[in-house]
């Protein structure tokens, strides 16, 4: 990827060196600008893993597909969907989380909702009056903004853990389309989670080198302007057939 950035007449060549302070800040600005789409890309493949279990991405340059395989008695439906009158939050709660920590060994650290879970466990009196059958701290709904971030904190169900709600979305050919299934609740644990990065190859680097990312930057022809080119291959994956818990509960 890159970005074009003009050149003020008192600039003789890109050498990084030989800018002037306004050029090198606004390059800065661009590339912070590009590792935050970097993260951004991640994001997305993380967000397919959580969803379907598998990774699909192409940018037009740099493109990967890989199936994860995994554990399809991972991804379920409840009996009963909390729009129900009969359902039984609570308990579909304790026993995805109980199931978690029976295939994996070890506890979820991080319990995802979607969208409409999120607003049944805020709006849907049937849900919540089951949640907060002890009236203390059990379900008890603590919204908290964390600036900058597409999740919220929602609310802590005794024996169960911290819930967030996630709204992150992308543009998927015009339409906007959340990372998550906005009906289902998701649990994992980070420690199974990992993130490699491909080995990129320029001449300026001699060859092939393993680095998060690799940054330069280009004079533009007849001296109008420079190209920032920035370059990463970021590829999360998964240590763990059973990483993920998705629960379709409304």
């Amino acid at each position: 990827a890159f970005e074009a950035v003009p050149a003020p007449a008192t600039d003789t060549q890109a050498s990084f060196g030989k800018l002037n302070d306004v050029v090198k800040k606004r390059i800065a600005d661009k590339q912070a600008m590009m590792k935050a789409m970097i993260v951004r890309r991640v994001e997305v493949m993380l967000g397919q893993i959580l969803k379907e279990g598998k990774i699909t991405y192409n940018d037009g340059v740099f493109s990967i597909s890989h199936d994860f395989e995994l554990d399809s008695d991972m991804f379920y439906t409840v009996s009963t969907l909390w729009t129900e009158e009969n359902s039984t939050p609570m308990k579909d709660l304790l026993n995805a989380r109980k199931l978690y920590t029976k295939k994996t060994g070890m506890a979820p650290d991080l319990i995802l909702a979607g969208e409409n879970v999120v607003d049944n466990l805020i709006y849907n009196p049937d849900v919540t009056s089951k949640l907060n059958i002890l009236n203390a701290d059990f379900g008890a709904i603590k919204p908290r903004f964390d600036n900058g971030n597409q999740s919220m904190y929602l609310m802590t169900v005794r024996g169960v853990g911290e819930i967030y709600a996630y709204f992150g979305a992308y543009d998927a050919s015009g339409t906007l389309t959340t990372y998550l299934d906005p009906d289902r609740i998701y649990m994992v644990n980070s420690n199974f989670f990992r993130l490699a990065y491909g080995g990129i190859y320029s001449t300026l680097l001699d060859g092939v080198k393993p680095l998060d990312f690799f940054s330069y930057v280009d004079e533009k022809p007849n001296h109008r302007g420079y190209r920032l080119f920035l370059e990463s291959k970021p590829m999360p994956y998964v240590v763990h057939p059973r990483v993920v818990l998705s629960a379709k509960v409304v």
